[in-house]
């Protein structure tokens, strides 16, 4: 992988051949220069235009010139945006900057030429600007502000790793608040909470290498639309509006990428990939499922989790009822004017899966289905999440001919274990490559871990014998922990950091250690106290398992 370093020169994106990038949508455009002109094939002179980050000057990497020359910048229309430059036959210029006459206010293509009197364009190098973009560095989260020029009226958050390649894909991570509010800044602090250097959701991205963004969308109570409008699991409601700010939320998430990935090019060099990773959990997994179904084309692969079984399917009837989004795609022409494109949706690597004791059912609520979409989805899926929904939209995908791979986790509720977290890992990872055959993963359901007080806690303690068991299976691979499982104590009923009590021991269970079945003596920071909870965890970057005892 190689280490990029924050960089200054962004936006112009060309080579003296004529190629350029464009900032809109990082893809290659020919040369712009007319056909009756010189693009270079006289030898005479050669230029070259590096990146920037900015629509008030041009910067150029180098200018050389055998002849008397000037150096001249155009705009589309063909008119000067640049007092024209002096060149004297020999110059060599390295690093060299011109102002625009005025600053750029919209995206046009900018072409550079070395000009020559009765020799017309002696070299020319052309790129398309874009104002707008934002300056990135690495290791650094970003919030990018709302740009309706560029096609999205939202914010969005943008992380780079220190360590990323190139020509990799964009890994993007739908926030979900988990609740409808006016209040915005409730949903960019949740937003944010996704991109905490300990979030496993940023963690993934970090470990392939590859950029991470995460849109800012709202879960609105009644501004600027009403609760019955489900944003995070982008549902048919959504879908429907044809006005305002929500608009087509799914090709705002499409500018947001595209709108990152010029600003990569222009920031660091990067050349994002068109096709993205998606990720989500809950509303958040019901969002990437359809969005790959509607946009099957920009996705390379897609995780998505906890969908309580309703799984957009690739068909416009079943059971002899017709399938509208989001249950299936009978109107997504009337909903986006694009044809539901089957072939590459099939292709997309798809990994779906749910917990065995996952009961976060959203069928019966309104936000999320309204009454004509619940009686089919009903009908459809079936009514039990794990045995009728999730085998039958599996045997429906596995018909479909999709590179799709379902699991139900067993003991899981409606959560993500560490275990969970490498399965979606490996699943990204196998699939980082575009091109690449479809790669299904060895899932790991939960290992047999086990902890407990050995014998129960008494008021006035100030020492527990812990009961550990961790098999062999249960791998620490260090990819998304320190390599250990550590012993927690809490009070309350959960570990959370703000109940912590303090244990002195030795709390750590190392990989070469495997399998442990032991009990572990600690003394803690603080009297137990009669009558109070306390809850003992073993801890692997997040919980595993636990248990709760009342003191005696």
């Amino acid at each position: 992988m190689t280490n990029y370093s924050k960089s200054r020169r962004s936006l112009l994106a060309a080579v003296a051949s004529g190629a350029a990038i464009s900032a809109a949508g990082c893809t290659e455009m020919a040369d712009e220069t007319p056909d009756d002109e010189d693009d270079g094939g006289s030898g005479k002179a050669t230029i070259a235009l590096s990146e920037q980050l900015t629509a008030t000057e041009i910067r150029i990497d180098s200018i050389e010139t055998e002849v008397d020359a000037q150096l001249e910048v155009v705009g589309e229309n063909g008119r000067a945006v640049a007092q024209p430059v002096v060149l004297d036959a020999g110059d060599e210029l390295t690093d060299y900057t011109i102002s625009y006459t005025e600053a750029l206010d919209e995206s046009q293509t900018v072409t550079a030429k070395v000009v020559a009197d009765g020799e017309g364009t002696l070299a020319s190098a052309s790129a398309s600007v874009q104002p707008g973009l934002v300056e990135l560095s690495t290791e650094t989260v970003t919030l990018v502000d709302a740009s309706p020029d560029h096609g999205f009226e939202y914010p969005y958050f943008a992380y780079v790793p220190a360590d990323i390649g190139s020509n990799g894909p964009v890994y993007v991570e739908p926030n979900n608040t988990g609740t409808s509010t006016d209040d915005f800044e409730k949903h960019r602090l949740r937003a944010r909470e996704l991109l905490k250097s300990e979030a496993w959701q940023r963690k993934i991205p970090e470990q392939l290498g590859v950029p991470y963004l995460v849109p800012v969308f709202p879960r609105p109570r009644d501004d600027p639309e009403s609760w019955r409008h489900y944003v995070h699991a982008l549902d048919a409601e959504t879908m429907s509006i044809d006005d305002g700010p929500l608009k087509r939320v799914d090709l705002q998430l499409l500018s947001m990428i595209d709108h990152f990935r010029a600003s990569l090019k222009g920031s660091l060099g990067y050349t994002a990939a068109t096709d993205v990773h998606l990720n989500g959990y809950s509303a958040s997994g019901n969002f990437v499922n359809r969005f790959t179904a509607l946009h099957p084309d920009r996705v390379r692969a897609v995780t998505a989790g906890g969908v309580n079984g309703t799984l957009i399917l690739p068909r416009s009837a079943a059971k002899d009822r017709s399938l509208p989004y989001p249950i299936g795609v009978e109107d997504v022409t009337d909903l986006t004017g694009d044809e539901f494109d089957e072939a590459a949706w099939t292709s997309v690597p798809q990994f779906v899966y749910l917990g065995e004791e996952d009961t976060n059912d959203t069928i019966p609520y309104d936000d999320a289905w309204n009454a004509e979409l619940r009686e089919i989805a009903l009908d459809v899926y079936g009514e039990d999440m794990q045995d009728d929904r999730m085998p039958y939209c599996e045997s429906v995908y596995e018909d479909a001919g999709a590179n799709a791979q379902f699991h139900v986790y067993g003991t899981v509720g409606h959560t993500v274990g560490r275990w969970m977290i490498r399965d979606i890992y490996e699943f990204h990872h196998n699939h980082l490559e575009g091109e690449s055959d479809f790669k299904p993963i060895d899932v790991r359901d939960a290992p047999a871990i086990d902890v407990g007080f050995e014998t129960p806690p008494s008021g006035g303690d100030t020492q527990i014998d812990v009961r550990i068991t961790i098999p062999a299976d249960f791998i620490l691979d260090g990819t998304f922990s320190g390599g250990s499982v550590s012993v927690m104590l809490d009070t309350g009923t959960e570990i959370e950091w703000r109940n912590r009590i303090g244990l002195t021991g030795d709390r750590h269970i190392l990989p070469d250690q495997l399998p442990a079945e032991e009990v572990r003596s600690f003394s803690t920071d603080q009297v137990l106290e009669s009558g109070t909870q306390v809850t003992v965890g073993l801890m692997d970057g997040a919980i595993v398992t636990d248990e709760t005892v009342t003191v005696e």
